[in-house]
């Protein structure tokens, strides 16, 4: 492509994400080179898929150059072969719901490009729309070269990936049962929630597994108080004087047996968790460094239990120990691993990752004015879980925490959340990549890199204005 094509296919991008362009027919006039010509693409329904081929193809085989499938697997087979025929070798299609997923695999099943191209980022033809005109729309884009497809791990990735969402929608379904378990009690008048800080702790599931038993009396159902409680044993009596009643009694017997089967679901879950982590090709072997590796002091009851620590494995994996950085632990670490994976050879640079996050600011400028700068509005598992890191950091003596408050007394503390999570995800992108150890220098020393850094800044502009420092001993600095 010379400097003339590549000018205008610039200018044509432009005019793209500012809606200005309207018509297919307009393309043309810019005489872009097709750097697809053997592409097809797709406008995918619930009930329906056009699939558009190349014209050109369409026409030499004597064929509608739009046709109409179904969505079973019957049609999708035929999909396959029709792209086949017209010697189709990318394909480019919107990310609609779940709908697209069964033929984007069978597509790279059988050796097909997928393109998945976020339909926010390329909108159809305004005015009159169809499903037609948006098939057309999206081959003649992607033959141009004009579409960019959306992320897309590896298919083992994306296992691991299904099985950590469902546990973290499992984890979520159990807090729902806790909470109409609490009310079941508070409209009896027991008030465990008051003495406790969770009442599905050992305590609270000792007392509540009794009063289901059919025991009534406070005195007995406190002698279950773990020494660990801050209540004490009169406290927890007060707060079990309660009105019982049938209806509630049942209630709260059923949300208690669906909250165990929750959990046992959970572990059976971390079961099948484990057995896939043990298919992922080791960089280094799960007991090659485990006297070095960061253990968390406390483990969370919402944690994979697994047979060998989830450290060992993470380190297997990645040849890193990720939990190094601080904020981010073992669970973190694999959510983020099962939702972007070993391999971000898809990100050029650390800063196209944090974009891809959402963590990377986007600013407009209009006449050399910056009209405004924000972060993307992005719904993504990883970067919910590098915002989250920034909580374990606020109040450490680490030099990230130094980071965070640094920012906050400047820029605000919604701000420097968002800047330390791109901290955090910078870190993690070179510790994959580049294989990097990272060693935490502490709150004090990177103070005093700043107060370094501020006293040369002060110094250069004294220079420039030519004026002559001197220190309070008597020492000239500049």
């Amino acid at each position: 492509m010379n400097k003339k094509q590549q000018n205008k296919r610039d200018e044509l991008i432009k005019k793209l994400k500012g809606r200005k362009i309207s018509d297919i027919e307009e393309i043309k006039n810019y005489q872009l080179q097709v750097l697809n010509p053997n592409a097809a693409a797709a406008d995918i329904s619930s009930t329906t898929i056009y699939v558009c081929i190349p014209a050109q193809k369409a026409i030499d085989l004597k064929i509608d150059f739009v046709r109409v499938f179904g969505c079973y697997t019957q049609d999708l087979l035929e999909i396959v072969e029709l792209l086949k025929l017209c010697e189709v070798n990318t394909f480019a299609m919107e990310s609609t719901s779940v709908y697209w997923i069964p033929l984007y695999d069978i597509l790279t099943k059988n050796n097909i490009d997928v393109c998945l191209v976020n339909p926010k980022k390329y909108r159809m033809i305004p005015g009159r729309k169809n499903d037609t005109d948006d098939a057309i729309w999206l081959q003649t884009l992607h033959s141009y070269g004009l579409l960019q497809g959306s992320f897309h791990p590896e298919p083992q990735i994306k296992e691991l990936r299904t099985l950590m969402r469902h546990r973290d929608t499992l984890v979520h379904e159990s807090v729902r049962f806790v909470q109409r378990m609490q009310k079941c009690m508070i409209e009896m008048n027991l008030l465990l929630n008051n003495v406790l800080r969770d009442i599905m702790g050992e305590t609270g599931i000792n007392i509540i597994e009794d009063i289901l038993n059919g025991e009534r009396d406070p005195k007995k159902l406190a002698m279950h108080r773990n020494f660990r409680v801050k209540a004490s044993e009169e406290e927890i009596v007060k707060s079990l004087q309660g009105i019982y009643k049938d209806d509630q009694l049942i209630v709260l017997r059923m949300n208690y047996e669906f909250y165990k089967f929750t959990w046992q679901q959970i572990r059976s879950l971390d079961q099948e968790v484990e057995k896939m982590l043990l298919k992922f090709p080791l960089k280094q072997e799960h007991d090659a460094k485990p006297e070095t590796l960061k253990r968390s002091k406390t483990v969370h009851k919402n944690s994979p239990k697994l047979k060998t620590p989830l450290e060992n494995y993470l380190f297997g994996m990645t040849g890193v120990d990720l939990t190094r950085i601080d904020g981010l632990g073992a669970q973190s670490v694999l959510q983020i691993v099962s939702e972007v994976g070993i391999d971000l050879t898809d990100f050029p640079t650390e800063n196209h990752f944090a974009s891809f996050l959402g963590l990377a600011p986007r600013t407009d400028i209009s006449n050399g004015k910056v009209l405004r700068s924000k972060t993307a509005r992005i719904k993504s598992t990883a970067s919910l879980v590098f915002r989250k890191a920034v909580i374990g950091v606020i109040n450490s003596k680490s030099s990230l925490g130094a980071f965070y408050k640094r920012l906050s007394g400047r820029i605000g503390k919604l701000q420097a959340n968002v800047a330390t999570a791109r901290k955090i995800a910078i870190l993690y992108y070179r510790m994959i990549v580049h294989g990097q150890d990272y060693v935490d220098i502490g709150e004090k020393a990177y103070k005093d890199k700043q107060e370094e850094r501020k006293k040369y800044i002060f110094l250069k502009k004294a220079k420039e204005m030519k004026f002559q420092v001197i220190d309070a001993n008597g020492e000239v600095l500049a």
